[in-house]
């Protein structure tokens, strides 16, 4: 066996950081022979330019069976397998003779998979007894009577409250779905198969319903942010968050002060949130909102907010990777 050392670098994204800081810490360090990128849900369009700029060779990772080990959508996380593909993306001379418009579209082509063989079978990633469970927490969306909010789970199993249908996830994190008589609907239903396949669905039903009257949504919220001495997040405020088609809009309390605040739609390209606790805007200042009603919503207001984005924004400079 002949092993090779290659000098790597890679993008690693630390929240609560400034943009500004962020760029510095990337190209510092890029004194590599390789880049290696994470595939990420979404990437910005100055990626190509950053990429041209360093002129190194790129490498894509592709990770499976994160989501599962370590899930989004519940604390914790379980032993599990997990596969990783490195694979080549760019030379040094394609950096240098590809256009800045052509490498976002290859990249934006590898992070959908359209130009990757599919796997000679299915990965299994391992043996658990609540795969699922919390997983409410993130999809609120039910597929079949497109109700909202009536998923519960248990175990390995998610179940509508509405409708009856519920789908079993396996050990290759498929979904196998019944309705409420037990029976296995058709293929043609267009039920999704993957938690991945159900949360875009959720997120192109969310699109589908954005107008250009959009109504305001609005959400009393509990409001928290970093101390003065930049250590913890702590509540310092609460009141009323808006999104229109122009942007968020707060009015309420911080810090024992009344408060307005405005955040611009092309400002808030990205949501991050901690399901079922709070969802984050980052400006000058970090915020954390905590809704009061319910606090599963964080969800819904962090698929609504991208949708909002790149429906309204006048330049997005986040492109959603072709499906």
């Amino acid at each position: 066996m002949c092993c090779q050392h290659i000098n790597l670098s890679c993008i690693v994204y630390k929240l609560r950081t400034a943009q500004h800081s962020l760029k510095s810490g990337i190209v510092h360090p890029i004194k590599a022979t390789a880049l290696i990128i994470p595939h990420p849900a979404h990437q910005h369009k100055a990626t190509g330019k950053l990429i041209k700029k360093l002129g190194v060779p790129v490498i894509s990772c592709h990770i499976e069976g994160s989501y599962i080990c370590m899930p989004l959508w519940r604390k914790g996380f379980r032993f599990g397998r997990l596969r990783v593909t490195l694979a080549d993306l760019f030379t040094a001379d394609d950096t240098k003779t590809l256009d800045t418009d052509e490498i976002n579209r290859r990249i934006d082509r590898r992070l959908s998979g359209a130009d990757t063989a599919p796997p000679d079978k299915p990965f299994a990633v391992l043996r658990a007894r609540r795969l699922l469970e919390g997983l409410e927490n993130l999809i609120y969306y039910c597929p079949f009577c497109e109700r909202e909010f009536t998923l519960e789970t248990e175990g390995n199993v998610i179940r509508c409250t509405a409708c009856g249908c519920r789908a079993v996830m396996d050990r290759c994190a498929r979904l196998a779905w019944f309705d409420a008589e037990g029976a296995r609907p058709g293929g043609e239903t267009g039920a999704p198969l993957t938690v991945r396949e159900w949360f875009r669905g959720q997120s192109e039903y969310e699109a589908g319903r954005l107008r250009e009257d959009m109504e305001a949504v609005s959400a009393g919220v509990i409001v928290r942010m970093p101390g003065d001495n930049g250590e913890g997040v702590n509540p310092c405020g609460a009141g009323e968050l808006r999104l229109c088609r122009e942007g968020w809009r707060f009015e309420g309390t911080l810090r024992g002060e009344r408060a307005q605040l405005f955040f611009p739609i092309e400002a808030v390209p990205a949501i991050p949130i901690d399901p079922n606790d709070n969802f984050q805007i980052y400006s000058s200042q970090f915020y954390m909102f905590t809704p009061t009603d319910n606090p599963r919503a964080c969800s819904k207001y962090y698929v609504i907010g991208e949708c909002a984005y790149h429906r309204f924004a006048a330049t997005p400079q986040m492109t959603i990777p072709p499906t």
